[in-house]
């Protein structure tokens, strides 16, 4: 939806705007795991020393009215989903005193108590996508929580968010004014010029993806198959560290092949998933920050796009080989970077009848989070570490510079329902020798780098499965009027009628957007208002029928 298509709202409403392309896409995933919380953004800090409980607040309301995706909800109207943005309010900061535990029961009551606040899952309709929370445990000790939603947040925005509360807290605790930059656009701006892309200019973009992605779908799984609308399970995570030493040596070999240290542990990743599985064709999702100008850097809000990079360990490259072509990979996908992730996949699913192959199975997020060294006046800060873990795709590599980027640090997130602890374990240890075998002697080709040891993506006979071609399956023909009267709605959405009646929506390439105007058709044709939820539930052209008749019989 256009800006200029909105509806007209009252004065001192909330205002309404469309949502950017990658907040669609958020927005997908979360409404097809209903009651999850693996798009909450959890971070604590452990403060010690005098803090001023009025100054915190007092800064928390100013970002709120400073930042306006912090009081932004996301209502459906004429049944698409949209960005109200609400007026400046009072920052809520609920306070839980555990001064009454002995010093001894407090951190596990802590931990306790914030896991569980991360695993509450924001109704997105109606809720602001920030919460925040107090806790107390003596008069001088404290715990500050807050917890965003990522579809108002990047890695980027947890940065501004510290930098911001820890000038805003100093100002409020000395009694003097503090004047930010002024932010000369806003996140809204951004989604509607995202919104407003030339067709033609997409569909080019979208060009590049199909040829780069072509028979991915056929691509051998490296986990168990997992469906696009199966609930995520919680996760485990293991510790990663890179030693000072090591790190100065591979950001040394990305300068000397004019490529960033990204791109080296990118293509260390790809040898150590090939020395894993025996795979020569790999797929890694990667997070990319998409603001497009630096007037956009102070803002907090997603602005991110997932790129599915994909390499090929074809012969017996040496290191720098392979670097080359990831480097040219990735210099590749960031011009085509405005391709929305959910579209790419679309296109994929139409391609394939609903296989997309390794597409969703592993990831490789590569950041700086400056807010662990965030300051406060007068206090001593320090990271509050999170046990709970929710994780989106079975295996993560999340991988961050330390200070003065002098070492790496990360965790190997993974699905226990889906990768054990030891596959995990395995992948990371390989992960780390290879960097270091990289660091020391990167001219090495890939047959003496990877031993000849077993392979700890051992298929299983799930992932046998995923990986062959899917016997065809009986195809399901409409049975009843309402099904067929379903049938042609999904025909014109999905520009295919060669749909079965056992067929999911989402796995024909179904995105929040289409599902949204299914409803709305839904309504026009049959004269019942069925929730999204229950789409999610079980997208499939039967069972969506199914819940049209129960609901028209009520």
């Amino acid at each position: 939806m256009r800006a200029e298509d909105l509806p007209t709202i009252p004065d001192g409403a909330s205002t309404l705007r469309p949502l950017s392309p990658g907040q669609q896409g958020i927005l997908l995933q979360h409404n097809a795991a209903p009651g999850s919380p693996i798009f909450n953004v959890p971070a604590a800090l452990e403060l010690s020393g005098p803090l001023d409980e009025h100054a915190l607040r007092r800064a928390l309301t100013d970002l709120v009215a400073r930042h306006e995706v912090l009081r932004t909800t996301f209502p459906q109207h004429a049944n698409e989903p949209l960005q109200a943005i609400h007026p400046p309010h009072e920052a809520e900061l609920p306070v839980r005193d555990l001064g009454h535990l002995p010093a001894s029961e407090q951190a596990q009551a802590v931990r306790e108590l914030l896991d569980n606040e991360a695993a509450i899952p924001f109704a997105l309709e109606h809720e602001m996508g920030l919460r925040c929370r107090l806790i107390r445990l003596a008069p001088e000790r404290h715990v500050l929580f807050w917890m965003m939603h990522h579809i108002i947040c990047d890695g980027w925005s947890k940065a501004v968010f510290a930098t911001d509360l820890s000038a805003l807290y100093a100002a409020h605790h000395a009694g003097i004014p503090l004047q930010l930059p002024e932010l000369s656009v806003s996140y809204s701006d951004f989604a509607a010029e995202q919104c407003n892309t030339d067709p033609d200019v997409m569909e080019q973009h979208l060009l590049y993806w199909d040829k780069q992605l072509d028979g991915v779908a056929e691509l051998p799984a490296l986990v168990a198959a997992h469906s696009a609308t199966e609930k995520p399970a919680r996760g485990d995570s293991i510790a990663l560290a890179i030693d000072a030493e090591t790190t100065g040596q591979l950001q040394a070999l990305a300068r000397q092949y004019r490529s960033s240290l990204f791109m080296v542990l990118h293509t260390a990743l790809a040898v150590a998933l090939h020395q894993g599985s025996g795979h020569r064709d790999l797929l890694i999702n990667t997070p990319y920050g998409g603001r497009p100008s630096p007037a956009f850097e102070p803002l907090i809000g997603f602005f991110v796009n997932v790129l599915a990079l994909r390499t090929r360990l074809d012969g017996d490259p040496t290191f720098p080989e392979l670097l080359a072509q990831v480097r040219g990979t990735a210099l590749d996908a960031y011009e085509h970077s405005q391709a929305p992730i959910q579209h790419v996949a679309h296109r994929l699913t139409q391609r394939s009848r609903g296989r997309v192959g390794p597409l969703n199975e592993i990831s490789l997020a590569f950041a700086n989070l400056p807010y662990q060294d965030m300051r406060m006046t007068d206090l001593t800060v320090r990271s509050f570490p999170l046990t709970r873990v929710d994780v989106r795709y079975p295996v993560e590599l999340h991988l961050w510079e330390g200070a003065a980027a002098r070492e790496i640090s990360g965790r190997l997130i993974f699905r226990t329902d889906l990768v054990s602890r030891d596959t995990a374990g395995a992948l990371a240890d390989a992960y780390h020798a290879i960097l270091q075998s990289v660091a020391s002697d990167p001219g090495q080709r890939l047959s003496q780098r990877v031993p000849l040891s077993p392979r700890f993506f051992e298929p299983s006979a799930r992932t046998e499965a995923a990986s062959l071609p899917s016997p065809p399956e009986a195809f399901a023909e409409t049975s009843t009027d309402t099904e067929r009267a379903l049938l042609d709605i999904w025909a014109g959405l999905l520009h295919t009628d060669d749909i079965s009646a056992t067929d999911s929506f989402v796995d024909l390439g179904g995105h929040s957007l289409l599902v949204a105007l299914m409803v709305a058709k839904i309504r026009d044709v049959f004269g019942v208002d069925l929730p999204v939820p229950t789409i999610y539930q079980d997208p499939t052209l039967r069972s969506v029928s199914a819940a049209i008749d129960a609901a028209a019989a009520t």
